[in-house]
């Protein structure tokens, strides 16, 4: 994990907030809202290019649960990782009205595959991340 960031969000207009809807895959989010910006670092150690699902999900102050199909937005999905090499990627979690208090996130990530889909990597451990 490199960063965390508390974001509080306002959509200003009904197209800024049906786009927010859109990328979270949410039919209605409150406006103002809170969303939790991580930035992280995946390393492929493996001799050949990996594919990765990013992260499965995220379980937010122990009870609530964001994922790809409702409440995550992850630009690792999906991406190719070349032998021995790190990336850098950035998701975005909705974490509900802007007054929402969060101070632990577990972070669930994908393991790894080949381009025909074959397992090469289990998924890790959780990562846990406390919040202040």
């Amino acid at each position: 994990m490199v960063s965390t960031k508390v974001i509080t969000n306002n959509a200003k207009t009904k197209q800024a907030k049906q786009m927010a809807e859109q990328a979270f895959n949410i039919a209605t989010i409150p406006n103002p809202y809170q969303t939790i910006q991580l930035n992280f670092k995946i390393s492929n150690q493996l001799d050949q290019a990996v594919r990765t699902d990013g992260i499965n999900k995220v379980v937010f102050n122990g009870t609530n649960t964001a994922s790809g199909a409702s409440g995550l937005s992850d630009s690792s999905a999906g991406q190719t990782i070349q032998a021995h090499q790190t990336r850098t990627f950035h998701a975005m979690i909705l974490t509900g009205t802007a007054d929402t208090t969060v101070s632990k996130l577990a972070i669930h990530f994908s393991g790894s595959f080949s381009a025909s889909g074959a397992k090469r990597a289990s998924a890790p451990k959780t990562l846990t991340v406390t919040l202040r």
